[in-house]
C-alpha cells in the first residue's frame, strides 16, 4: 500500500500541524531522534490540551513500570487510552502498532504519523524505522534536517583513519609500534566496523535526501508542503516555550532531588544497567549527585543545571581536561583504561589476548575502535589552538590577551585539513565546506569541544577595509579555570581518602591474609605478564575484600582507576592552566 510523505521545510510548521490534528480529536504517533524533543513536544501538547492523553516515552522512563505495562499490549493501549504517543528511539525496533479487525484484515486506528529528525544524530535506516512502527496510517508528516556534511564513508580510507590514529596513540603511549597496527584477531571485527561506519556516515551526510530516496524505492510518494509563515510562527512560538519549560522543571526536579552518596548513585546505576525500573525521583536524584561531583560544588542550583545543558558542559570539560594533562599523565590514563576494560572480560578471553604471538595484546581485551585515546585527544586539540595562536603548550594555558582574524587564522586551517580524518574519527567532527570563507566559524566548532569560543571585540582599519578581530571572554575563561581547580582540589581529597583507607586496611591485614594476598599477587603477576603496568594501577585484590568493598577497591574497578590517575596528577590540570 502506498503512502503519502508529506515533508515540511521547518520544526514550526510541523508541530503547529500536529496540534491542529490533535484539535481535531485524531490519534497520532509522533517519532523524534531527540529525548529531549520527544519531552518538549509532550509539554507542548498538554499544555495546549490538558485533557488529552499525551505518552512520552524515552531512554529514561521507559523502563517504568506502567509504561513497560503499555509496551506489552501497545496496540490495545493505544486504541482505548492513549489520544498522543510521542518517542524518542527507546521505542524503535521490535514495536509494533497494528490493528485488525475480526478477520484479521488491518484497520487504521491512528490516521497521523509525525517524524521530526535532527540532523548526525541517527540514518535514514533507523527514521524510517521508527515511523514504521504504526502500521497503515492515513497521513505521514516528516520534519527531517537537511543539513549535509562532509565525512570520510569509504570503508577502506576509514580503516586507514583507525590504523593511523590507534598507531599513533599506542606510540605515544609508549608501546612497540613497527608501522601499521596489527589487531590480531580482531582484523575481522575492524573490517566489519569499518563498514557499518562508512554506511552510517553515508547516510548522515544526506540525510534528507537519502530519507527521501528510501521511501520513493519502497513505493511511497513524497509530497513537500508548501511554506506557511503563519503556522511556522506559531508552532515555532509552542515549541520554544515547551522547550523552556522541560529545561525549568528538569533544573527545578534536579536541584529539589534528595542526596545520595556513592554507593546510592552506584546501586541505581546498577538498576538500571540490568533493565529494572527507577523512580523518577531517583533519576534525579542521580543527576543531582553526577552534577555535584562533576562541579565539586556542594550546592547543585537550577541555574547550573540549566548552564551543564543536559550534560554538554561536563563533556566539554572533560575533553578540556585531557586537552590540559601532562604528556605523561595521559598515557597514563590511557593504560589504566585498558587494564580497567580488560578486567571485565572472562579469563579466558584476557589469556587469549595477552598471546605472545598476537599484537592483540597491546590493547589488552579493548577493541581498537573504543580506546579512550587520550594522548591523540590531547596532542590534536593543543596542535590545532597553537596553530590558531590561542594557546601556548610551553606554559599550558590559552592566550587571552590577542585577537584572531579571518587571515591570522590561514595556518590554523592549513593543520584542520590536515588533521580533517583525525577530528572525524576521533570526534565525529567533519570540516565546514566553507572553512576557508568562515575561519572564526571553523574555529568555534574546535573550541566548542572543550566549551570556548571567540568573540568579536574590535574593528580594526587595514587600508580602508575593516578587520574584525576575535578573542576569548576572559570571564569564560576565569570561570572555567576556577571549576578546573575545584575539580582537582576535589580529586586530591578523594586520593587521601582511597589512601587512608587502603592503609587502615592494610593494618589490620593478619599474618595468613599476607600470604594468601602475596600468593594471589604472584598469581595474577605470572597471568598478566605486565607487571610493571600491574603496579600502577593494583591494590588489594578482591578476594581479600569484604563483600561490601569488593566493588570499591577493586584494581579494575572506576574508583581504582581514578585514584590511580589522580596519583599522576600532581598539578596538571589545575590552577595554572587558565588566565
Amino acid at each position: 500500500m502506498k503512502a503519502t510523505v508529506n515533508i515540511y521545510a521547518s520544526k514550526g510548521q510541523l508541530t503547529q500541524k500536529l496540534l491542529d490534528v490533535v484539535r481535531g480529536n485524531h490519534k497520532a504517533c509522533v517519532m523524534t531522534n531527540s529525548r529531549t524533543q520527544a519531552i518538549a513536544l509532550g509539554i507542548a501538547v498538554k499544555k495546549a490540551y490538558p485533557d488529552k492523553r499525551a505518552v512520552v516515552i524515552h531512554a529514561e522512563n521507559a523502563q517504568q513500570p506502567n509504561i513497560q505495562r503499555m509496551l506489552k499490549n501497545i496496540s490495545m493501549t493505544f486504541e482505548h487510552d492513549i489520544d498522543v504517543l510521542i518517542a524518542s528511539p527507546s521505542l524503535g525496533t521490535g514495536i509494533d502498532i497494528s490493528f485488525q479487525d475480526r478477520a484479521g484484515n488491518p484497520r487504521m486506528v491512528v490516521p497521523y504519523v509525525f517524524g521530526i529528525f535532527s540532523g548526525n544524530v541517527t540514518t535514514h535506516f533507523d527514521c524510517d524505522q521508527q515511523l514504521c512502527r504504526v502500521r497503515h496510517p492515513a497521513e505521514i508528516h516528516v520534519y527531517i534536517d537537511a543539513r549535509t556534511f562532509q565525512y570520510e564513508c569509504d570503508p577502506s580510507a576509514i580503516r586507514a583513519e583507525l590504523d593511523h590514529v590507534v598507531g599513533r596513540d599506542l606510540e605515544l603511549v609508549g608501546f612497540d609500534d613497527d608501522g601499521r597496527p596489527n589487531y590480531g584477531d580482531d582484523n575481522e571485527l575492524i573490517a566489519l566496523w569499518s563498514v557499518v561506519k562508512a554506511v552510517e556516515r553515508a547516510s548522515i551526510n544526506e540525510l534528507a535526501l537519502n530519507f527521501l530516496e528510501l521511501r520513493r524505492k519502497n513505493g511511497d510518494i513524497v509530497n513537500f508542503v508548501p511554506d506557511d509563515e503563519d503556522a511556522n510562527s506559531a508552532g515555532g512560538v509552542s515549541l520554544r516555550a515547551a522547550t523552556q519549560q522541560r529545561i525549568e522543571e528538569q533544573a527545578k526536579n534536579i536541584a529539589n532531588a534528595k542526596d545520595i552518596d556513592h554507593e546510592r548513585r552506584r546501586d541505581l546505576q546498577r538498576q538500571m544497567d540490568n533493565g529494572y525500573a527507577v523512580a523518577d525521583e531517583d533519576v534525579h536524584a542521580m543527576k543531582k549527585y553526577d552534577l555535584a561531583h562533576s562541579y565539586a560544588v556542594e550546592t547543585v542550583t537550577e541555574q547550573l543545571v540549566i548552564d551543564d545543558k543536559d550534560g554538554g558542559r561536563r563533556r566539554q570539560l572533560s575533553i578540556l581536561e585531557v586537552m590540559l594533562l601532562s604528556e605523561l599523565v595521559a598515557k597514563g590514563k590511557e593504560i589504566s583504561r585498558m587494564f580497567r576494560d580488560a578486567a571485565a572480560q572472562s579469563e579466558v578471553q584476557r589469556a587469549h589476548n595477552r598471546d605472545p604471538s598476537t599484537k592483540s595484546k597491546l590493547l589488552f581485551g579493548v577493541p581498537a575502535f573504543d580506546l579512550t585515546l587520550y594522548p591523540v585527544i590531547r596532542e590534536l586539540l593543543r596542535s590545532l589552538l597553537e596553530a590558531a595562536g590561542l594557546f601556548d603548550g610551553v606554559k599550558n594555558i590559552f592566550v587571552s590577551d590577542i585577537a584572531v582574524t579571518q587571515a591570522s587564522l590561514s595556518e590554523f586551517i592549513s593543520v584542520a585539513k590536515h588533521r580533517a580524518a583525525d577530528l572525524e574519527l576521533v570526534f565525529g567532527l567533519a570540516l565546514r565546506a566553507d572553512c576557508d570563507e568562515k575561519r572564526v566559524g571553523q574555529l568555534n566548532e574546535i573550541l566548542n569541544l572543550v566549551g570556548l569560543r571567540v568573540y568579536p571585540n574590535q574593528i580594526s582599519d587595514a587600508g580602508g577595509k575593516k578587520v574584525r578581530g576575535y578573542s576569548f571572554n576572559v570571564k569564560t575563561l576565569q570561570e572555567t579555570h576556577q571549576i578546573l581547580e575545584r575539580r582537582e582540589k576535589q580529586q586530591i581529597e578523594r586520593r587521601n581518602a582511597v589512601d587512608r583507607a587502603t592503609n587502615a586496611r592494610d593494618t589490620g591485614v593478619n599474618s595468613e591474609q599476607t600470604k594468601q594476598f602475596l600468593a594471589i599477587v604472584a598469581r595474577w603477576k605470572e597471568k598478566a605478564r605486565v607487571a610493571a603496568a600491574v603496579k600502577a594501577v593494583v591494590t588489594v585484590p578482591s578476594e581479600l575484600q569484604p563483600v561490601s568493598q569488593v566493588e570499591a577497591s577493586s584494581p579494575f574497578s572506576p574508583d581504582a582507576v581514578n585514584a590511580t590517575d589522580v596519583k599522576l596528577i600532581p598539578s596538571a590540570m589545575g590552577a595554572s592552566q587558565l588566565k
